[in-house]
């Protein structure tokens, strides 16, 4: 058996996501869903994000949206992702394929560039 080579660890990117991209906010979005999933309540970390990064209004109102939407449909997405995957996927990424998966039911004309984003985040 050949021996695999290393992995990048997770939080390494090679490219730095373009500020105002999609994929920059799928990924903050994630970082807020994870921050809940722990324990914080949804209003205070999106007063953190709001507090803490360099956001333009549209990320900020995007990151928001995206947060809300994916939080409402929380059950239907972990749902339908333990259909989707043999097994879950560790929890940074399980976020971000909910943030996805609640912006491809909103926006199904944008699963191309969904779909690419979330890959370029990941």
């Amino acid at each position: 058996m050949k021996p695999r080579p290393p992995q990048r660890p997770a939080h390494h990117h090679a490219n730095p996501l373009a500020e105002e991209s999609l994929a920059k906010a799928l990924l903050l979005a994630a970082s807020i869903i994870g921050e809940v999933r722990a324990g914080t309540t949804l209003t205070q970390a999106l007063a953190d994000f709001n507090a803490s990064r360099s956001a333009s209004a549209a990320q900020r109102g995007a990151v928001h949206d995206f947060c809300y939407g994916t939080l409402r449909d929380f059950g239907r997405g972990g749902f339908l992702l333990s259909r989707l995957m043999d097994r879950p996927p560790p929890e940074p990424i399980e976020d971000l394929l909910l943030v996805a998966l609640h912006r491809l039911e909103r926006r199904p004309e944008d699963a191309h560039t969904i779909v690419d984003q979330t890959v370029e985040a990941a």
